[in-house]
C-alpha cells in the first residue's frame, strides 16, 4: 500500500471498491541485453532511488519509489497488458 494514499480506500469511498490506479515508471532495454548490463543498471538506478533525498524529492512531488526487480517489472507489464489489452483496442488504441 502507497504512502501517498490508501487508492483502495478512497475508490471505495467514492462508489468504486475494488478499483486501483496506478502510474508506472520504468526503464526499459533492447531485447537480448545481456544480463549482467541489466542488473548493474538496476543496481545503480535502484542506489540513487533509495538514497533519502531522492525518496523525500519524490515524496514531496506526490510519486513514490518502488524499484522492484527487473522480472518483477516485466511481470506488471505482461499483465497490465493482457488485463488492459481489450479497453485500449476498443478505444482505437494499441497494446503491443
Amino acid at each position: 500500500m502507497s504512502l501517498l494514499c490508501a487508492s483502495e480506500t478512497v475508490h471505495a469511498v467514492a462508489g468504486a471498491p475494488g478499483y486501483q490506479s496506478a502510474t508506472i515508471q520504468g526503464m526499459f532495454v533492447r531485447a537480448k541485453t545481456p544480463a549482467a548490463l541489466i542488473a548493474r543498471i538496476h543496481r545503480e538506478v535502484g542506489t540513487v532511488l533509495n538514497r533519502t533525498d531522492v525518496k523525500e524529492k519524490r515524496f514531496n512531488l506526490a510519486t513514490e519509489v518502488v524499484a522492484s526487480s527487473p522480472e518483477q517489472f516485466t511481470a506488471v507489464i505482461k499483465t497490465d497488458m493482457v488485463r488492459l489489452g481489450k479497453p485500449i483496442k476498443d478505444a482505437g488504441g494499441r497494446s503491443d
